[in-house]
C-alpha cells in the first residue's frame, strides 16, 4: 500500500511541475512567473524533489484539496474531479468541477486580496479547455482555524492569450536546444520567486559568494579609496604650486642654464580647428648638472 500511495502523490507532483500545463503558464512581466524555473523544473526534478520546503507545502495543499473536495461532495450533487483537457498543447488538470463550474484550489498561509496572477491565467487556460466559468477558491488553515475566499475569474482575452502561447513556444525551442534561460533582470534573490525556489543555488550562488568575499575585502577597498583621494588632492595641490613657478619660465622651445640647473623647453603648436584655437602645448622637463 505505501508504494501505490508513493506512486500517486509522484503523478501528482508530475502533474504540478510539468512546463507544459496551466499552472505553470505565464510571461515575462507577470508577478512571479519565471521562464528559467519554468525550465529548470523540468531538468532539475532532484532539485524539486530535495527542497523538503516545497515538499511540505506541496502535501499540505494536497491533503487540503482533498478535504475541501469532500465537503463539496457532501453539499453538492454534479461534482467531477480526475477529468483531463487540453487547450492548445497545454494539459490542463482542474482541481475539480462542481455543477458546470470549475473550482480551482489554493491552500496559502494569507488569504490574498485579489487573485494572483499565475493562478487567474491558470483557472483562465482551464476556462478555455473546458468552456466553463472558473472560480478560485482560497483556503487557510492554521492553529486559528479555517478562512475561505472566493474569487470569480474573468477569460482571457485575446492579446493575453497570444502572449502566453508565444513565451510556451518559447519555452518548448530552450528545452530542444538544451539551453538554460538567463536570469531575468527583474529578479532578486531575497524577493519571490527566487526566494522561495528550488533551483535557488543554481541562480543566485554564485553571486552570494562574490557577496562574501566583498563583505571581508571592503574595508581594504575603502582604505585604498580613500588614501586614493589623499593623493589626488596632493597631487593637485602639488601641480598648482608648479604652474606658479611655471609662468617666469621661458615659452620658446630650448635649453636653458639657470643655475646649476638644465631647463628644457619643448612647445607643440597649436592652431585653429574647426571649432575653437587649439592652444599650445608647453612642457618643461628639469634636471640638475654634474658637478654643480
Amino acid at each position: 500500500m505505501e508504494d501505490i500511495i508513493r506512486k500517486v502523490l509522484e503523478r501528482k507532483k508530475a502533474k504540478v511541475f510539468s512546463p507544459l500545463t496551466a499552472s505553470q503558464c505565464g510571461y515575462e512581466g507577470i508577478q512571479d512567473y519565471c521562464r528559467r524555473k519554468r525550465v529548470f523544473d523540468f531538468y532539475f526534478k532532484e532539485n524539486v524533489e530535495g527542497f523538503e520546503p516545497l515538499q511540505e507545502i506541496f502535501l499540505r495543499g494536497l491533503f487540503i484539496e482533498m478535504a475541501y473536495i469532500e465537503i463539496l461532495r457532501q453539499e453538492y450533487k454534479d461534482v467531477k474531479t480526475g477529468i483531463t483537457g487540453y487547450y492548445k498543447g497545454l494539459k490542463v488538470d482542474p482541481d475539480v468541477i462542481v455543477n458546470d463550474k470549475i473550482v480551482e484550489i489554493k491552500s496559502v498561509s494569507r488569504i490574498p486580496e485579489k487573485v494572483k496572477e499565475l493562478h487567474r491565467i491558470q483557472a483562465g487556460i482551464q476556462m478555455l479547455a473546458f468552456n466553463l466559468k472558473s472560480e478560485i477558491h482560497y483556503v487557510k488553515v492554521d492553529s486559528e482555524g479555517i478562512d475561505v475566499k472566493v474569487y470569480d475569474v474573468e477569460p482571457l482575452k485575446q492579446e493575453e492569450i497570444a502572449k502566453i502561447l508565444d513565451e510556451n513556444k518559447k519555452v518548448i525551442e530552450t528545452i530542444k536546444k538544451n539551453e538554460y534561460p538567463e536570469i531575468p533582470q527583474d529578479k532578486m534573490p531575497n524577493k519571490s520567486p527566487c526566494s522561495f525556489c528550488p533551483h535557488y543555488h543554481m541562480c543566485w550562488q554564485e553571486q552570494e559568494q562574490i557577496n562574501l568575499t566583498l563583505s571581508v575585502e571592503i574595508d581594504k577597498y575603502y582604505e585604498l579609496r580613500q588614501r586614493y583621494k589623499e593623493l589626488n588632492r596632493e597631487v593637485k595641490d602639488l601641480k598648482e604650486e608648479l604652474e606658479k613657478w611655471e609662468k617666469a619660465f621661458p615659452k620658446e622651445s630650448g635649453r636653458y642654464l639657470i643655475g646649476k640647473y638644465l631647463l628644457s623647453v619643448s612647445v607643440i603648436k597649436g592652431g585653429q580647428e574647426i571649432k575653437y584655437i587649439k592652444p599650445d602645448i608647453i612642457r618643461y622637463h628639469i634636471k640638475k648638472e654634474e658637478g654643480k
